[in-house]
């Protein structure tokens, strides 16, 4: 059998929610600095007033509110990620597993030593 290349895409696919958004609260909620509080609620605010949803009409390639989100993570050790992830990983993303047929087809896939891909879209726009 030849080897083939699967690409899957991970939020709201492979897990039931947008993992990104997750783990970034996930990864700063033991953060108390004064600036990240202000930065959720301005997140917060931002969203109740639909100005994510406008930005990305106008401004799709600019993904304003991806933008917003990542920067909560700006002064995190590499080793505090990597355990958060780790983390996360364990409590969260294993509790948000799609069900059925889909995560089978990923599994038969990496049985049969095919190449998968997961695809990570938001990530990729922000560099």
């Amino acid at each position: 059998m030849s080897q083939k290349w699967v690409v899957f895409d991970f939020c709201e696919t492979l897990v039931n929610l947008q993992s990104a958004d997750a783990f970034v609260d996930f990864a700063t909620q033991e953060e108390r600095r004064l600036w990240r509080s202000f930065w959720r609620k301005t997140i917060a605010i931002f969203e109740r007033a639909k100005v994510f949803a406008l930005a990305q009409k106008w401004f799709p390639k600019y993904n304003l509110e991806k933008r917003m989100r990542i920067f909560l993570l700006r002064g995190l050790s590499v080793e505090v990620l990597e355990r958060r992830a780790q983390e996360f990983a364990e409590k969260v993303l294993s509790q948000h597993e799609n069900p059925g047929a889909l995560m089978e087809r990923l599994k038969m896939h990496q049985k049969e030593g095919d190449i998968i891909e997961i695809s990570f879209r938001w990530i990729a726009c922000l560099f």
